[in-house]
């Protein structure tokens, strides 16, 4: 998968290749808490 991202020439392959690379190799537990917390504000990123 690594190595025919480069290759994808439509924006839509990309992304799809992308996501589950980031999917794949656990990079959402990585980047969940900052995405939330940019889209609910930081007071309610962890609430439940």
């Amino acid at each position: 998968m690594l190595r025919i991202l480069p290759y994808a020439a439509a924006f839509v392959l990309f992304s799809l290749f992308a996501a589950l690379i980031h999917l794949a190799y656990g990079g959402g537990f990585g980047t969940m808490p900052a995405t939330a917390a940019d889209h609910f504000g930081t007071p309610d990123a962890g609430a439940a």
